[in-house]
């Protein structure tokens, strides 16, 4: 049974009982970020960015040429409940951005497909690619190239969401919208990439019946198309392709190999450029000359705190970043791209306890000169460390994790693992993660573990997950909560486990599986009846996506149904608390009250949280607030100070 009403956000905030969080808190940990889509002009005197003005976003453009006094020249706010992403300069005085859609249904974000353009001073505005406001769109466009020759054009890729629309590159009018194809991919569907000179050169297209990938690339912009199988084992990622085609540049993701070849498209043998054993490539340093030649200058990796690799030693640029990255010890430095000759620079600086803060570089004075912090309330001498550790799992598998604890305390902490969603593919990383610096700062130590399954390991890693839900992907994470017990980092009384998405599914899985392990339970949005995801949920709107889940999570109803929290919750003894957004399309509803509706039959008390109008994410301030003051909440009241701890609950239980 329930062991409290299901809230309604506006009813939330009267009943929790502890300290609610503060405006500070809201604004450090909780809402998005105060800065985002930073873009500096080419010439180095304006910036646009996107700002947060109490629940709004507001596109603003600031004269810097007086970098200590940013002078906000331009602001104004998409209309249409449209927001704005991914700006970015096409010249110094025009920019183009990007939209998504915040259905009226469920708040969550969409990309429209539009692409509008602007003038500095708000004049000129434009739709120049995309569909009218308003319209269902089903297309996707990217901007590749800004072609500074031609000044008036961009280029676009555009691609189809649902059904076989073969992607295209397009040249756009920056100022009519007028727009022509330049080329089409070879195939179907997919992907079509070009070289560093902007010409589709390389395609790709994914099967839907197997997911198997196929390749094909072109010697020149004019020569026919040369289809090709993949060489490796392993998943590629297109960089670049030389003038007669004979040599691509490829990211190789294959776990203990990932980082950078050249293939020799006549002979399909590769030159390794860099690599590294523990990680996959995280970003490449690229330098484009006065010539339009491109080179890589470095590859960045991430096996624990970020490490780059540098492949041309005799850069300028190369020393340039050197150089940086001494002025910034104990942080990762990047500058954004731009021609050799573009002397003024946009410089951002992070790490694990500071988020992005950024500077106007001067590449030739070698002078930065500070802007603003992505979230300026955030003081990173106040924030916890973020320390990698690597572990061995009961069958030999290593596996990658982070724990986030203050500097100043020792021994066993109460501790929350947290398990990051998706899981395929995705990962924990070293960088500013808000909300583990929002537990950690309520006294928590907060251990991610990126168990297999897991991305940032290379294809084999993200496939060993494949229909080990429940499995060796959950013992990963019992193996990672022993060895914090026996590191003397967690306290074995007051350890709570967290997870959202396939986190929630994690959650669970560990209550059911391994009932006295964790104080506390806590998931959001979680799957719970795996056979369900194949009924319900986005994932199974195309062919791929079925296929996918035919691959990845299993095809036995028997096994799934063994799989699944939902049909074991007489196993559980651990407080636990649901979290759900009821218009979620991902995860649906009924993955929750199927799961409400065993407990209740079963007698198990849980706490509960279902938040209208929200989906798989959380749009509205308002309801972020409602859950993290939730969150927050329940964990205080298992893991403080006055808490009985496991060993008093279990007594009182029994």
């Amino acid at each position: 049974m329930r062991k409290a009403l299901i809230f309604a956000v506006a009813a939330l905030m009267s009943l929790t009982a502890h300290a609610e969080l503060t405006e500070q808190e809201l604004d450090n940990f909780v809402y998005q970020p105060k800065y985002s889509s930073v873009s500096l002009s080419p010439d180095g005197k304006r910036l646009a960015a996107n700002v947060r003005v109490g629940d709004d976003y507001n596109m603003v453009i600031m004269d810097i040429t007086e970098p200590r006094k940013p002078k906000v020249t331009y602001q104004f706010k998409q209309i249409n409940d449209e927001s704005i992403v991914g700006i970015r300069w096409v010249s110094d005085k025009r920019l183009l951005y990007q939209t998504t859609d915040t259905r009226s249904i469920q708040k969550e974000e969409q990309l429209t497909g539009r692409i509008y353009a602007i003038d500095y001073n708000g004049k000129r505005g434009a739709l120049v690619m995309g569909p009218t406001t308003g319209r269902s769109i089903f297309l996707l466009n990217n901007i590749v190239s800004r072609l500074p020759e031609e000044k008036r054009n961009i280029l676009a890729m555009t691609s189809s969401v649902f059904g076989d629309r073969a992607q295209q590159l397009e040249r756009i009018n920056i100022y009519t919208g007028v727009h022509d194809v330049v080329a089409t991919s070879p195939f179907s569907r997919g992907g079509l990439f070009t070289d560093s000179k902007g010409r589709a050169r390389f395609a790709s297209m994914q099967d839907e019946s197997d997911l198997k990938v196929y390749y094909a690339y072109r010697a020149s912009e004019d020569s026919d198309w040369v289809k090709f199988e993949n060489p490796f084992e392993a998943d590629v990622q297109f960089l670049d392709i030389n003038e007669d085609g004979s040599k691509i540049l490829m990211i190789r993701n294959d776990t203990f190999k990932t980082g950078v070849v050249e293939l020799d498209t006549a002979t399909m043998a590769h030159r390794v450029i860099s690599e590294n054993p523990k990680s996959s490539v995280r970003s490449i340093i690229w330098n484009r000359t006065n010539e339009d030649d491109v080179t890589i200058e470095g590859v960045v990796y991430e096996p624990g705190e970020p490490v780059v690799d540098f492949v041309n030693s005799d850069s300028n640029l190369v020393r340039t970043y050197k150089r940086l990255m001494a002025s910034f010890p104990g942080h990762r430095v990047v500058l954004s791209g731009g021609r050799e000759e573009q002397t003024k620079r946009l410089l951002t600086v992070y790490s694990d306890r500071q988020p992005p803060r950024y500077f106007l570089f001067d590449m030739e004075a070698f002078t930065a000169q500070y802007l603003f912090d992505q979230r300026p309330g955030v003081d990173a001498d106040e924030m916890a460390p973020r320390k990698p550790y690597w572990i061995t799992a009961r069958d030999g598998v290593d596996f990658q994790l982070f724990v986030t604890r203050k500097e100043d305390v020792e021994g066993p902490q109460p501790t929350v693992f947290v398990i990051h969603g998706g899981p395929f593919g995705i990962n924990d990383s070293w960088s500013f993660d808000a909300e583990a610096q929002l537990l950690a700062s309520k006294g928590f130590t907060v251990i991610q573990p990126n168990f297999r399954g897991s991305g940032g390991r290379g294809q084999q890693f993200t496939t060993m997950g494949y229909k080990k839900w429940g499995l060796e992907m959950q013992d990963d994470i019992t193996d990672a909560t022993q060895w914090a017990f026996e590191q003397g980092i967690a306290d074995p009384e007051r350890t709570c486990i967290y997870g959202w998405s396939y986190g929630g599914y994690a959650t669970l899985a560990a209550v059911t599986k391994e009932p006295e392990l964790y104080t506390c339970a806590y998931a959001m949005a979680g799957v719970y009846d795996i056979p369900q995801l194949y009924r319900r949920g986005d994932t199974n709107d195309t062919r791929g996506g079925r296929e996918f889940m035919r691959q990845a999570v299993g095809e036995s109803r028997e096994d799934m149904i063994a799989r699944s929290p939902a049909y074991h919750v007489e196993n559980i003894v651990t407080p636990l608390f649901l979290a759900h957004g009821k218009a979620d399309i991902r995860v649906p509803i009924q993955q929750y009250t199927v799961l409400a509706k065993n407990l209740d039959e079963a007698g198990v008390e849980y706490e509960s949280l279902l938040i209208s109008n929200e989906a798989h994410t959380l749009y509205a301030p308002e309801s972020r607030r409602a859950y993290y003051n939730a969150l927050t909440d329940f964990l205080g009241q298992h893991l403080g100070p006055n808490a009985p701890g496991k060993s008093g609950q279990y007594a009182s239980v029994e």
